[in-house]
């Protein structure tokens, strides 16, 4: 399929998903009080924000570790803080305007300039996207088994169903695991050779991404609205579904998909305008506010880059001038 079919087709999914959204909420929509969200909001408290930011950043520095050890793991060695700050500045911006940006074009960027060459920044990025989905599936597959209720109250599927997606879940995670178990020769990708990690390291990744899985939820769990009948197993599950909702929705900060999930979740159990009013404060809180520090990290990074490209430049051009100030006196004792 050609990139410009590719395009058509995924405009189509995306369009006939809002649609199907709209159809299948729209009684519930229709019937929406603007005021439910706004009462939520307004009962939001100052130390309910101020939890939510301190998790929201502690979320932040679980997702940034996933290429200071995928940086381990190409023997690439960035001073800590630099490591942090491009990962922080790459998963802030695909957070909220998608992978294409954030999780490549930034990466490349500021990796680019940190010195890395192409193929350990892909090395990383790769060994980052791995890490994040095992997480994923290992709480999503996890939840499921152990308490499914977001898909049977929600979905109207039968337990036994449930505990069997959660099996499927898990399957692709045992399964790398498996392979890094046996298999010690790299997997060659467009003729460059990306080495396969250890069982060990492969154990690390499930179990960094686990917790950032596991917390995200806390964060919707603290900004959930009072005396809402929502457990925090069932805001993983639904968390988790939604990301996986995202993988075939691709909208920026999963916009539309992340509230389908949710409404069709806990609405008959809180409403819509409460569900909805927490998931605007979570927008805010997780996704709007690290942007906005993301963009600050970015502009020093690329100052920091500047100044030291110009630094280079004043150099080579001192060396330059050096040389043919002795070239000069050479030709002139010749």
């Amino acid at each position: 399929m050609s990139p410009r079919a590719k395009r058509i087709a995924q405009g189509a999914v995306t369009i006939g998903f809002f649609a199907a959204v709209v159809w299948l909420l729209g009684d519930e929509l229709r019937a929406l009080d603007p005021h439910e969200i706004l009462a939520v909001l307004r009962d939001l408290s100052s130390a309910q924000v101020a939890c939510a930011l301190a998790l929201t950043g502690a979320c932040y520095a679980v997702v940034a570790s996933y290429d200071r050890l995928a940086s381990r793991h190409a023997r690439v060695r960035l001073p800590a803080a630099l490591g942090f700050a491009i990962a922080f500045v790459s998963y802030a911006f695909n957070f909220n305007v998608g992978a294409i940006v954030g999780a490549l074009g930034f990466r490349y960027r500021l990796y680019t300039r940190a010195g890395l060459d192409a193929k350990q920044i892909a090395t990383i990025a790769a060994f980052s996207i791995v890490t994040n989905w095992c997480g994923c599936l290992s709480v999503l597959g996890a939840m499921l088994i152990a308490d499914p209720s977001v898909l049977r109250e929600g979905f109207g599927l039968s337990a036994t169903a449930c505990r069997l997606l959660g099996g499927l879940a898990l399957a692709p995670v045992a399964a790398y695991l498996l392979a890094t178990r046996i298999r010690t020769e790299p997997v060659q990708i467009r003729g460059n050779r990306y080495p396969i990690p250890d069982c060990r390291v492969a154990l690390a990744q499930v179990a960094l991404a686990s917790a950032y899985w596991l917390l995200v939820p806390v964060v919707l769990h603290v900004l959930r609205p009072t005396g809402a009948a929502i457990d925090y197993s069932q805001l993983v599950v639904a968390y988790g579904l939604a990301a996986i909702g995202g993988i075939v929705i691709r909208v920026p900060a999963g916009l539309g998909v992340i509230e389908a999930v949710f409404l069709e979740s806990f609405r008959d159990r809180v409403g819509a305008g409460p569900i909805l009013g927490m998931l605007i404060a979570w927008r805010a809180v997780f996704l709007l506010a690290p942007l906005g520090v993301a963009a600050i990290v970015l502009a020093l990074l690329e100052s920091r880059g500047g100044a030291r490209v110009r630094a280079a430049g004043a150099r080579s051009g001192r060396a330059g001038a050096a040389g043919a100030r002795r070239a000069g006196r050479r030709r002139s004792r010749a």
